[in-house]
């Protein structure tokens, strides 16, 4: 309330000081309207005079002229165009000095008549003077008028100390009732801020005092209104919020929100109850204490944007979906813990059937690859190709039992051995394994390896990854067809590509190609001893080194296999 009143006094300062300056404005211009108006009379009076008079020097021509400047309160003086004076009504001419030199005299010889504003010298008072040249009987002459300055205003005097009086006093009344308007407009004001501050502090129930048909009732009106949206909105945001953290509290796995700086901000009680006493996203790393976790994590404070990884904690396993949330101009890290313990099992126990279903076909069916080619040789040359029939059917066999047992041995999980190694010699080493076809279809394979390629990693599992796609390609690609190998480091990665120019794959393939036993054409792959299996292996090798594999083709246009994996040091 205290600044409210020196806003008031500030106003009222201003307010006086433009008064003031309004009366000295007003005095100005009033002084020049009066000014103007008694030379006005001046030269009024001055042609009368002359009109009636005759002879200058005549005696009672003089006594006429000093009773005519009586009655009219002026001075009449009457100066020879030599300055020298030969009447005053006020002063003896022959005390006088001359008068040439006078600036209304000397302007009235040039001009024919002057005014100026000066102190008179005989009287000692400031005067206005009127001069006019006149000729009487041949002679030149100067008739001169003049009157005090302060009878200008002698109308003015007798109303100047009630002026100020009244001036003073409506000023003091003003300034009490506008006083007393603005203290009552500052206490309501002081009552509005006040209420505003509880409705800023939560208590949207805070009642303002303002009367219907006051000036502030409006504002006051909308700051009940304003009050009352905002309760109902935290209301509201109160309501959704208690509804999100019960359906968090109650989601039937382990959930977490982290700050920027990896400070734990809501759990539900699954986590606490499966990693207690954790703050931070670190202390939670350094607990569970797997690699991919890690680097989830490092991937989260980077471009990505969600990540999901499978861990391995105690006895249990758990698939983690990591996402970055917006909130409040701050990035959040959401972690969701899937608990995913029965189906690894459920996994675990379809793998060891497959694997064990086949590591028992494989010996039979090598006991009949053995027969079959000893039959090949000794049997009739016109029965060899029911041979031939029955030795690529159990070579296809063969494949997919082998393929069969790779794929349990990567759903396993089985830790790979890493090594550093050359990459580009691994590749060179599968392509030296397909020679043969590469010659009998007089295919084009042109290669561009970057030099010294080395890579950390298993290098029998990669090396199972390049002959599926080398295999692939020569399948696919027509006679006299081309193969296109490149293999290259950029940024933190390691790029592989082949491409053929073989039929291509439709565009509504392209994301089922990576599933088991799923072919586009399954008796062109049977004839070409396919098992469906070639590529879910490459996916299973590429993903198991944290990398990723693409494919890039159109229907009739070939296509390419992009395989990325990230470059790591040992």
């Amino acid at each position: 309330m205290k600044n409210i009143y020196k806003h008031f006094l500030k106003v009222y300062i201003l307010f006086f000081i433009g008064i003031i300056f309004a009366i000295f404005i007003s005095s100005f211009f009033i002084e020049k309207i009066y000014l103007k108006s008694s030379l006005n009379r001046l030269k009024d009076i001055t042609k009368r005079i002359i009109n009636i008079i005759g002879s200058i020097e005549d005696k009672e021509k003089h006594n006429l002229l000093k009773d005519l400047a009586q009655i009219n309160s002026i001075r009449i003086t009457i100066i020879k165009d030599s300055g020298e004076i030969i009447f005053d009504s006020h002063s003896d001419p022959k005390t006088m000095e001359n008068h040439l030199n006078r600036e209304e005299v000397a302007k009235s010889l040039k001009d024919g008549e002057g005014t100026s504003i000066r102190l008179s010298n005989t009287l000692g008072t400031k005067m206005l003077y009127y001069s006019k040249k006149i000729t009487l009987n041949n002679k030149t002459y100067i008739f001169r008028t003049s009157g005090e300055i302060s009878d200008l205003f002698h109308f003015i005097r007798p109303y100047k100390n009630s002026f100020v009086i009244t001036s003073s006093g409506l000023f003091l009344i003003i300034f009490s009732l506008a006083f007393f308007y603005f203290r009552n407009f500052a206490k309501k004001m002081d009552s509005l801020q006040s209420a505003i501050a509880q409705i800023s502090k939560g208590d949207f129930d805070a009642s303002i005092n303002i009367e219907r048909n006051d000036v502030l009732y409006p504002i006051a009106k909308n700051v009940k209104i304003l009050a009352y949206s905002i309760k109902t909105l935290t209301e509201d945001i109160k309501s959704q919020k208690e509804l999100l953290s019960n359906i968090l509290e109650n989601l039937p796995f382990p959930v977490v929100i982290a700050h920027e700086n990896k400070e734990m901000l809501v759990e539900n009680r699954f986590f606490r109850e499966s990693f207690p006493n954790v703050r931070n996203v670190e202390q939670l790393a350094n607990l569970i204490r797997d690699e991919n976790f890690y680097n989830a994590i490092k991937l989260l404070d980077k471009e990505f944007t969600n990540v999901n990884i499978e861990i391995q904690w105690k006895e249990k396993f758990f698939s983690i979906f990591g996402n970055k949330v917006s909130y409040q101009n701050h990035t959040l890290i959401l972690l969701s813990f899937i608990d995913i313990t029965e189906i690894k099992k459920t996994e675990k126990m379809k793998a060891d059937f497959t694997a064990n279903v086949s590591h028992e076909l494989k010996t039979p069916i090598t006991v009949l690859k053995g027969y079959i080619e000893t039959l090949e040789e000794e049997i009739e040359e016109s029965k060899k190709p029911i041979v031939k029939i029955l030795k690529r059917h159990i070579d296809r066999l063969s494949n997919l039992v082998s393929d069969v047992l790779l794929l349990s041995r990567l759903d396993a999980k089985v830790p790979i051995e890493k090594e550093t190694f050359d990459f580009a010699g691994i590749i060179l080493s599968a392509l030296d394994i397909f020679n043969t076809e590469i010659l009998n279809k007089n295919i084009k394979v042109q290669t561009k390896l970057e030099e010294n390629l080395k890579y950390y990693g298993d290098s029998f599992l990669i090396f199972q990854a390049l002959i599926n796609l080398i295999s692939n390609a020569i399948k696919f690609t027509p006679q006299n067809g081309d193969i296109e190998i490149e293999a290259q480091k950029k940024y933190e990665s390691l790029i592989f590509s082949i491409k053929d120019n073989g039929p291509g794959i439709p565009k509504e393939y392209q994301d089922r190609i990576f599933q088991r036993f799923f072919v586009i054409d399954k008796s062109r792959s049977r004839q070409l001893g396919g098992t469906g299996l070639g590529l879910s292996i490459v996916k299973h090798i590429v993903e198991l080194h944290g990398g990723k594999i693409s494919v890039e083709s159109e229907y009739g246009k070939g296509a390419k296999f992009i395989v990325t994996l990230p470059v790591s040091n040992e």
